[in-house]
């Protein structure tokens, strides 16, 4: 992650894990841990991490142990300003995302 401009900004920092079957989303909490919730049901999320933004350049484990049952994902990062609300799609929000295949 480059910060750039923003380095220092307190932001919300979210994690989302969407599977390519069923109904049942997974988001990181500040724990650490996979929390499910309705597909589509954003309203619910608590931020992974709040705190400033920062440049990261090495590689760096983001997501624990994985705990999430075998299948394709695709992981959203996100970080928009510090609230604790989910700001998406209205924004302001940054989301990046990667397909991952959990085995």
């Amino acid at each position: 992650m480059a910060a750039g401009e923003y380095i220092g900004i307190n932001a919300d920092w979210w994690v989302v894990a969407i599977p390519s079957y069923g109904q049942i989303w997974c988001y990181m909490n500040a724990l650490m841990e996979w929390v499910e919730f309705p597909a589509g049901d954003l309203s619910a999320l608590q931020p992974a991490l709040q705190g400033p933004l920062m440049n990261v350049s090495d590689p760096v484990t983001v997501l624990p142990a994985m705990t999430l049952p075998r299948g394709t994902y695709i992981f959203h990062f996100a970080v928009d300003q510090m609230d604790g609300i989910l700001n998406y799609p209205d924004g302001p929000i940054l989301v990046d995302s990667v397909t991952v295949v959990v085995e």
